[in-house]
């Protein structure tokens, strides 16, 4: 992709493109993988070391 855009601006706007196609597909999209409602999904990673620590 790089070796196609003749100037480094050309270059960030590519980039720029990419990401936000990224973000607008895959984590705006309630669809996309990477989503994120506001609902907790784990048990805090503090609470895991917590447990798993003081079982050894």
């Amino acid at each position: 992709m790089r070796d196609n855009l003749t100037t480094h601006k050309e270059f960030i706007a590519a980039v720029q493109e990419q990401l936000m196609g990224f973000i607008n597909e895959e984590i705006l999209d309630p669809k996309g993988e990477f989503y994120y409602d506001g609902n907790t999904i784990h048990k805090s990673l503090a609470s895991e070391i917590t447990t798993t620590t003081s079982k050894s």
